[in-house]
C-alpha cells in the first residue's frame, strides 16, 4: 500500500516523522465553527442534542453528500483511503462520534441513538441534503437509526462488513462473557481482538496501527458502546426506511451474508463483496473497494442487479 492511514499518535511513535508530515494539511486547514462557516471545507464542531461536542470535516463539493460514519474505537481519520478521491465527485463529511477522535465524551451511555443523533446533528447543522450515510461495522446500525432521524434528507445507506443479517439473534450469556473479558483488560483483549479481524495475508503495519490506536480507547466508552451495539435492534431500523440499504462485505465463511433474510425485511437491499480481505476492507484494499462505493452509490436509484440463486453478487 501507498501510505498507512493516520490514527492515533501512540499507533505513530516508531514512525513520527511520517505522522508530522501527514499531519500538515489538516494544521493549515484549521478549524472553525459550523455555524461560523456554513458548507466551507475544513474541519467544523457542533453540539449534539446531549450537549456533547461533535467535530466532523467537510472536503470536496458536489450535490450529493457522503457521509462517512466509522466503527467501534476508531476515528474520522480511519477514512482517509476514501477521502481523497472521493472529494473529486462528492462533498464528503466525515465525523468523531462522542467518545471517539476529537469529538467530547461526556456522555454516559454510548447508544447507537445517541451515535446516530450525532450524525443527524451535523447534517442538520451543516444544512445537507441528498446524503448517503455510509458506515463501517458499528457504523453501519449507526446510519440506520440515523436515517430514520432524516427521511427527508438521506437517500441511501451503505453498510461497510456490516448488515450481513439484519435478523441475526445473539445469545445473552456469550454477550455478559466478551464484556466482561473486554473489561478485565481491555488494552490487550481489544489488540487481539481487532487483530484477529484481519487475514493472515494483510499489511501487517497496517494490522499493527489499527489494532494498537484502537486498543487505545476509553473502556468506559468502548465498552458501553459495543454493549448497546450488540443489544440494537438493525431489523427494526432497517424496516422502518424506505430508501435503498446497500453493503459491501467481505467475503467470509464464518459470517456469510443472509440477503435473502435481509430482503425479507428491507427488499430494497443488495450487496457487493470482497474476497481475501478482513474486516478493514476499505483500508486494506482502497483502489478495489472504492471502485464499488462507486458502484453502490450509482446503484441507489436502481438494483445493483437482480439477486442470483445464491444470493451472491460477488466481485473477482
Amino acid at each position: 500500500m501507498s501510505r498507512s492511514p493516520k490514527l492515533s499518535l501512540a499507533a505513530w511513535l516508531p514512525n513520527l516523522l511520517t505522522l508530522l508530515l501527514l499531519s500538515a494539511v489538516p494544521l493549515l486547514l484549521g478549524s472553525c465553527s459550523s455555524e461560523e462557516s456554513g458548507l466551507s471545507n475544513g474541519m467544523h464542531k457542533t453540539q449534539a442534542s446531549d450537549g456533547v461536542e461533535i467535530v466532523y470535516e467537510i472536503s470536496g463539493a458536489g450535490d450529493t453528500t457522503l457521509v462517512l460514519v466509522h466503527c467501534w474505537a476508531c476515528d474520522r481519520n480511519f477514512w482517509d483511503f476514501q477521502t481523497d478521491e472521493m472529494r473529486q465527485s462528492y462533498r464528503v463529511v466525515t465525523i468523531d462520534l462522542a467518545g471517539h477522535g476529537e469529538s467530547g465524551s461526556g456522555r454516559n451511555e454510548m447508544t447507537i441513538e445517541a451515535f446516530a443523533d450525532d450524525v443527524a446533528t451535523v447534517i442538520g447543522a451543516s444544512g445537507l441534503q441528498n446524503v448517503v450515510l455510509v458506515g463501517h461495522s458499528m457504523g453501519g446500525p449507526v446510519s440506520l437509526a440515523a436515517a430514520g432521524l432524516l427521511p427527508d434528507v438521506v437517500i441511501g445507506v451503505i453498510g461497510v462488513d456490516a448488515f450481513h443479517d439484519f435478523t441475526e439473534e445473539r445469545d445473552e450469556e456469550a454477550i455478559i462473557g466478551f464484556l466482561k473479558d473486554l473489561n478485565q483488560n481491555f488494552v490487550g483483549y481489544a489488540n487481539a481482538m481487532v487483530r484477529q479481524l484481519f487475514p493472515p495475508e494483510c499489511d501487517t503495519v497496517l494490522r499493527a496501527n489499527v489494532a494498537h490506536a484502537m486498543s487505545q480507547a476509553d473502556p468506559a466508552m468502548a465498552t458501553s458502546a459495543l454493549d448497546h451495539l450488540l443489544h440494537f435492534d438493525k431489523a427494526a431500523a432497517a424496516r422502518a426506511l424506505s430508501v435503498p440499504i446497500r453493503c459491501i462485505v467481505s467475503e467470509s465463511p464464518y459470517y456469510p451474508m443472509r440477503a435473502a433474510e435481509n430482503r425479507q425485511v428491507a427488499p430494497n437491499f443488495d450487496f457487493l463483496s470482497m474476497r481475501g480481505t478482513g474486516h478493514f476492507l476499505h483500508m486494506e484494499r482502497p483502489e478495489e473497494f472504492n471502485a464499488l462505493l462507486f458502484r453502490s452509490i450509482e446503484s441507489l436509484s436502481e438494483p445493483i442487479s437482480a439477486p442470483s440463486d445464491d444470493d451472491s453478487l460477488t466481485t473477482r
